[in-house]
Protein backbone atom coordinates (compact mmCIF):
# COMPACT_ATOMS: atom_id res chain seq x y z
CA UNK A 1 0.00 0.00 0.00
CA UNK A 2 1.36 3.12 -1.15
CA UNK A 3 2.30 6.13 1.74
CA UNK A 4 1.00 9.73 1.65
CA UNK A 5 2.19 13.36 1.93
CA UNK A 6 2.22 12.51 5.76
CA UNK A 7 4.37 9.15 5.45
CA UNK A 8 1.36 6.77 6.87
CA UNK A 9 0.81 4.08 5.07
CA UNK A 10 -3.03 3.13 3.85
CA UNK A 11 -3.08 0.76 6.62
CA UNK A 12 -2.66 3.37 8.77
CA UNK A 13 -5.17 5.73 7.28
CA UNK A 14 -7.55 2.58 7.67
CA UNK A 15 -7.08 2.42 11.68
CA UNK A 16 -7.48 5.70 12.59
CA UNK A 17 -10.43 5.64 10.70
CA UNK A 18 -11.88 2.57 12.16
CA UNK A 19 -10.97 3.98 16.06
CA UNK A 20 -12.85 6.92 15.24
CA UNK A 21 -15.91 4.44 14.03
CA UNK A 22 -16.10 1.63 16.89
CA UNK A 23 -18.48 -0.29 14.87
CA UNK A 24 -18.09 -0.59 10.95
CA UNK A 25 -18.31 -3.21 8.45
CA UNK A 26 -15.99 -4.26 5.31
CA UNK A 27 -18.05 -2.68 3.02
CA UNK A 28 -18.33 0.95 5.02
CA UNK A 29 -14.20 0.10 5.25
CA UNK A 30 -13.45 0.27 1.72
CA UNK A 31 -15.93 3.09 0.78
CA UNK A 32 -14.40 5.70 3.23
CA UNK A 33 -10.70 4.50 3.16
CA UNK A 34 -10.52 4.00 -0.51
CA UNK A 35 -9.01 0.11 -0.40
CA UNK A 36 -9.31 -2.65 -2.06
CA UNK A 37 -11.29 -5.73 -0.96
CA UNK A 38 -8.23 -7.96 -0.42
CA UNK A 39 -6.36 -4.88 1.17
CA UNK A 40 -9.76 -4.69 3.58
CA UNK A 41 -9.86 -8.71 4.44
CA UNK A 42 -5.93 -8.44 5.54
CA UNK A 43 -6.54 -5.57 7.21
CA UNK A 44 -9.45 -6.83 9.44
CA UNK A 45 -7.79 -10.31 9.84
CA UNK A 46 -4.65 -8.42 11.36
CA UNK A 47 -6.62 -6.10 13.72
CA UNK A 48 -8.51 -9.56 14.90
CA UNK A 49 -5.12 -11.39 15.19
CA UNK A 50 -4.32 -8.14 17.26
CA UNK A 51 -6.96 -8.63 19.43
CA UNK A 52 -7.59 -4.51 18.35
CA UNK A 53 -11.15 -5.34 16.94
CA UNK A 54 -14.14 -8.15 17.50
CA UNK A 55 -16.92 -9.52 14.95
CA UNK A 56 -19.82 -8.10 16.94
CA UNK A 57 -22.33 -9.18 14.15
CA UNK A 58 -21.93 -12.55 12.01
CA UNK A 59 -23.59 -12.07 8.76
CA UNK A 60 -23.23 -14.10 5.62
CA UNK A 61 -20.75 -12.98 3.42
CA UNK A 62 -17.61 -10.51 4.83
CA UNK A 63 -18.99 -7.62 3.76
CA UNK A 64 -22.20 -8.11 5.59
CA UNK A 65 -20.41 -8.86 9.24
CA UNK A 66 -19.87 -6.03 11.40
CA UNK A 67 -17.03 -5.11 13.58
CA UNK A 68 -16.69 -4.13 16.90
CA UNK A 69 -13.12 -1.94 18.19
CA UNK A 70 -11.98 -3.40 21.73
CA UNK A 71 -8.52 -1.66 22.17
CA UNK A 72 -7.08 1.57 20.49
CA UNK A 73 -3.67 0.99 21.97
CA UNK A 74 -0.76 1.76 19.48
CA UNK A 75 -0.22 -0.66 16.96
CA UNK A 76 2.49 -1.10 14.30
CA UNK A 77 2.41 -1.77 10.79
CA UNK A 78 4.65 -3.82 9.03
CA UNK A 79 4.88 -4.08 5.55
CA UNK A 80 3.78 -7.56 4.95
CA UNK A 81 0.82 -6.93 2.78
CA UNK A 82 2.16 -4.08 1.13
CA UNK A 83 2.37 -4.88 -3.22
CA UNK A 84 5.71 -6.99 -3.70
CA UNK A 85 4.98 -8.47 -0.13
CA UNK A 86 8.46 -7.57 1.39
CA UNK A 87 7.55 -9.32 4.63
CA UNK A 88 8.10 -12.89 3.81
CA UNK A 89 8.37 -14.07 7.51
CA UNK A 90 4.75 -15.20 8.60
CA UNK A 91 3.51 -14.65 12.04
CA UNK A 92 3.71 -18.13 14.42
CA UNK A 93 0.30 -18.98 15.29
CA UNK A 94 -1.79 -16.74 13.44
CA UNK A 95 -5.16 -17.23 12.00
CA UNK A 96 -3.63 -17.97 8.21
CA UNK A 97 -1.07 -20.56 10.39
CA UNK A 98 -4.01 -22.06 11.88
CA UNK A 99 -5.62 -22.55 8.36
CA UNK A 100 -3.33 -23.53 6.79
CA UNK A 101 -2.12 -26.31 9.42
CA UNK A 102 -5.60 -27.35 8.99
CA UNK A 103 -6.32 -27.76 5.82
CA UNK A 104 -2.84 -29.98 5.43
CA UNK A 105 -4.15 -32.02 8.04
CA UNK A 106 -7.92 -32.46 6.28
CA UNK A 107 -6.50 -32.76 3.13
CA UNK A 108 -9.82 -32.31 1.27
CA UNK A 109 -12.30 -29.32 3.38
CA UNK A 110 -15.01 -26.97 3.39
CA UNK A 111 -14.49 -23.73 4.34
CA UNK A 112 -16.52 -24.84 7.59
CA UNK A 113 -14.34 -27.35 8.19
CA UNK A 114 -11.75 -25.11 8.12
CA UNK A 115 -13.04 -22.91 9.89
CA UNK A 116 -14.14 -24.94 12.54
CA UNK A 117 -10.18 -26.59 12.93
CA UNK A 118 -8.25 -23.36 13.11
CA UNK A 119 -11.23 -21.72 14.90
CA UNK A 120 -11.44 -18.50 13.17
CA UNK A 121 -14.93 -16.95 11.39
CA UNK A 122 -15.83 -18.39 8.23
CA UNK A 123 -15.21 -14.85 6.36
CA UNK A 124 -11.39 -15.22 7.35
CA UNK A 125 -11.37 -19.11 6.09
CA UNK A 126 -13.22 -18.42 2.55
CA UNK A 127 -11.23 -15.56 1.96
CA UNK A 128 -7.67 -17.52 2.56
CA UNK A 129 -8.82 -20.39 0.48
CA UNK A 130 -10.43 -18.26 -2.41
CA UNK A 131 -6.96 -16.69 -2.47
CA UNK A 132 -4.84 -19.83 -2.75
CA UNK A 133 -7.41 -21.19 -5.01
CA UNK A 134 -6.39 -18.55 -7.19
CA UNK A 135 -2.67 -19.56 -7.50
CA UNK A 136 -3.22 -23.13 -7.84
CA UNK A 137 -2.53 -24.70 -4.07
CA UNK A 138 -6.26 -25.18 -3.68
CA UNK A 139 -8.73 -26.84 -5.95
CA UNK A 140 -12.32 -26.94 -5.62
CA UNK A 141 -13.55 -30.55 -6.34
CA UNK A 142 -16.86 -29.93 -5.66
CA UNK A 143 -18.95 -26.89 -6.79
CA UNK A 144 -22.25 -25.60 -4.58
CA UNK A 145 -25.84 -26.78 -5.88
CA UNK A 146 -28.16 -24.83 -4.91
CA UNK A 147 -30.30 -25.51 -7.58
CA UNK A 148 -30.77 -29.39 -6.13
CA UNK A 149 -29.70 -29.33 -2.91
CA UNK A 150 -30.22 -26.25 -0.81
CA UNK A 151 -27.51 -27.64 1.90
CA UNK A 152 -24.87 -28.33 -1.14
CA UNK A 153 -21.11 -27.10 -0.09
CA UNK A 154 -18.24 -26.35 -1.71
CA UNK A 155 -15.44 -28.81 -1.17
CA UNK A 156 -11.75 -28.39 -1.97
CA UNK A 157 -8.59 -30.44 -2.15
CA UNK A 158 -5.08 -28.83 -0.99
CA UNK A 159 -2.61 -30.34 -3.74
CA UNK A 160 0.32 -28.49 -3.33
CA UNK A 161 1.49 -28.98 0.04
CA UNK A 162 4.75 -27.71 0.48
CA UNK A 163 5.55 -27.40 3.84
CA UNK A 164 4.35 -26.77 7.38
CA UNK A 165 4.33 -22.77 6.80
CA UNK A 166 1.93 -21.13 5.77
CA UNK A 167 1.46 -19.28 2.27
CA UNK A 168 1.35 -15.26 2.84
CA UNK A 169 -1.16 -13.59 0.86
CA UNK A 170 0.02 -10.53 -1.33
CA UNK A 171 -1.64 -7.81 -3.47
CA UNK A 172 -0.50 -9.10 -6.35
CA UNK A 173 0.68 -12.35 -5.56
CA UNK A 174 1.38 -15.71 -2.56
CA UNK A 175 4.37 -15.86 -1.19
CA UNK A 176 5.64 -19.50 -0.32
CA UNK A 177 7.95 -19.50 2.67
CA UNK A 178 8.70 -23.43 2.39
CA UNK A 179 10.23 -22.97 -1.08
CA UNK A 180 11.01 -19.00 -1.12
CA UNK A 181 8.85 -18.84 -4.02
CA UNK A 182 6.13 -16.03 -5.50
CA UNK A 183 3.06 -17.59 -7.19
CA UNK A 184 1.37 -15.00 -9.09
CA UNK A 185 -2.56 -14.78 -9.08
CA UNK A 186 -4.77 -16.55 -11.72
CA UNK A 187 -7.99 -15.81 -12.87
CA UNK A 188 -11.12 -15.53 -10.08
CA UNK A 189 -12.38 -18.94 -9.72
CA UNK A 190 -15.95 -19.16 -8.10
CA UNK A 191 -16.74 -22.65 -6.56
CA UNK A 192 -20.39 -21.80 -7.54
CA UNK A 193 -19.21 -21.46 -10.86
CA UNK A 194 -18.04 -25.02 -10.64
CA UNK A 195 -20.67 -27.71 -11.95
CA UNK A 196 -20.91 -30.33 -9.20
CA UNK A 197 -19.04 -33.13 -10.08
CA UNK A 198 -16.65 -36.16 -8.24
CA UNK A 199 -13.38 -35.77 -8.35
CA UNK A 200 -11.16 -37.71 -10.56
CA UNK A 201 -9.68 -40.63 -8.54
CA UNK A 202 -6.12 -40.87 -8.29
CA UNK A 203 -3.14 -41.47 -5.98
CA UNK A 204 -3.63 -39.66 -2.67
CA UNK A 205 -0.26 -37.90 -1.98
CA UNK A 206 0.58 -38.39 1.52
CA UNK A 207 1.01 -35.38 3.43
CA UNK A 208 3.83 -34.42 5.42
Amino acid sequence: MSSNKNNKSQRQLAWEWIKNHPQFTKKQLITEVNITSSAANSLITFLIDHKRIKTSAKRRGCIGAKYKVVNTDYLHFGSGSRKGCRNTKGRKGSAKQRCWTTMRVLGAFTIGDVSAGAEVAICTAGTYIRKLTQVGFIRCIQGVDKANDNNSVARFRLIHNSGPLYPIVCEDSVYDQNLDKRHNYQATISAKSINKSKEPQHGKRKLA
